[in-house]
């Protein structure tokens, strides 16, 4: 499944680009993907905690807090710390869009 990553400059200018969802998998509050752009591929968990929500990116070691998965902009800024930002804003994007198809009950 494709989808959009928008990255919005403090300009207001506006680069999109496609990225990929390869699988996705909710188990309770846990979700898991691998997302896919611009070269790019990550295997994400995110899941809910006391605190509010983690993502963790095996692979790349990384693991950070999250507000909640659709907040694309707080989580790009999370994520810049650890990774490049085009990289930042397709994982982001994509953690939102799963994020979204949970909520429609469309991944399981």
């Amino acid at each position: 499944m494709e989808y959009v990553c928008r990255d919005i400059t403090g300009s207001g200018t506006c680069k999109d680009w496609t990225g990929s969802i390869q699988w996705a998998s909710a188990d309770g509050d846990v979700l898991e993907a691998v997302l896919a752009a611009r070269g790019s591929s990550f295997y994400v968990i995110a899941g809910e905690y006391m605190y509010g929500w983690y993502l963790c990116i095996p692979e790349w070691g990384i693991g950070s807090s999250l507000t909640r998965p659709d907040d694309v902009f707080w989580n790009q800024e999370q994520l810049r710390k650890y990774m490049e930002h085009v990289d930042a804003v397709s994982v982001s994007c994509g953690l939102a869009e799963i994020y979204k198809l949970v909520k429609k009950g469309a991944v399981v």
